[in-house]
């Protein structure tokens, strides 16, 4: 049997805890996870369209140095039928192709700088709440190591809980219950109560 300063040591340390965790402002601790999965999925939407819109600029780039390719290759193909007049037509799909590499790499170079970006404004933030997260985890540990020192003292003390009921609870069938309780009422030993 616990001695009566172990239970009053208890008492202090589940009393402690619980202001403890009143101290943490768990509901500012909630409005902070929500406002920080606001920005996380503001900023997924943000980048799920720049990778649209980089998807797309890749289409055009890629379309573009094909018919600059193209181009050039007809007009150096052309040339010497045409005694050099297609050759600004080579010059042309030469800066078609070179324009649609540029834009093709510049949409790759700016998906990189805003998701990094983006990604670098989100960490300060995350490793604030993860931080504030693990505190809380700890004081809920703390209490949750008090509270099952307290059950075994109860237990040992033949105090059952109600987790402690429960399993039996649950082992009874209902039926035979049933059936007791009504051998009770008729017997006349209970008063049905309405």
């Amino acid at each position: 049997m616990a001695p009566p300063d172990h239970l009053e040591d208890l008492r202090r340390g589940i009393e402690a805890s619980f202001k403890k965790l009143e101290a943490m402002d768990i509901h500012g601790w909630q409005a902070e996870q929500q406002r920080l999965e606001a920005k996380i999925e503001g900023v997924c939407r943000e980048l799920e369209s720049m990778h649209t819109n980089v998807s797309i600029t890749q289409v055009a780039g890629g379309s573009a140095v094909a018919a600059g390719g193209a181009m050039a290759m007809l007009g150096a193909a052309l040339a010497p039928f045409t005694f050099g007049i297609t050759l600004p037509l080579v010059a042309a799909g030469v800066a078609l192709g070179a324009a649609g590499g540029l834009t093709t790499a510049g949409g790759h170079l700016m998906q990189k700088f805003v998701s990094n970006a983006r990604l670098n404004e989100l960490l300060p933030r995350s490793h604030t709440f993860c931080e504030r997260t693990r505190k809380l985890q700890d004081a809920l540990d703390e209490l949750l190591g008090l509270l099952q020192k307290l059950h075994q003292v109860m237990h040992l003390k033949g105090i059952k809980l109600i987790s402690d009921v429960l399993p039996i609870q649950q082992q009874l069938d209902a039926n035979r219950i049933h059936s007791v309780l009504k051998r009770l009422l008729q017997s006349g030993k209970v008063q049905e109560e309405l």
